[in-house]
């Protein structure tokens, strides 16, 4: 799934001032009628970002095509997984080897953190 909170984000940066309500609003949606309603409210008001968003498949970003398959637990953005892939920015740089051998020694130190706390 995508991140909300980057589609935000995008949305404003490339069609300008709207409210986000909208765009959270149509996240949330439970079922499809109910996400084509809220599309449609959101193009009365807003029409550029509305048709930015309705571009996007709303099995990328929505909650109503998965709620169920698969368990989500309340969360609506993965902003909080991507803040902590920058955790590893550096590794990402590297070469595919070494990049494995640094995610290697990273377990390992952090497991060894781990050890000695417990």
């Amino acid at each position: 799934m995508y991140c909300t909170f980057h589609l935000l984000k995008n949305a404003k940066e490339n069609c300008g001032s709207f409210d986000p309500d909208f765009i959270w609003n149509l996240q949330k949606c439970p079922t499809q009628r109910e996400y084509a309603k809220e599309l449609a409210d959101f193009e009365k008001v807003s029409p550029v970002p509305a048709s930015y968003l309705g571009a996007i498949s709303p099995k990328n970003w929505c909650l109503w095509p998965h709620v169920n398959i698969h368990a989500l637990h309340c969360h609506r953005t993965s902003n909080y997984v991507e803040s902590c892939n920058s955790l590893m920015s550096e590794i990402r740089a590297m070469s595919p080897l070494d990049a494995l051998d640094a995610m290697a020694f990273y377990q390992m130190s952090l497991h060894e953190k781990q050890c000695e706390a417990a």
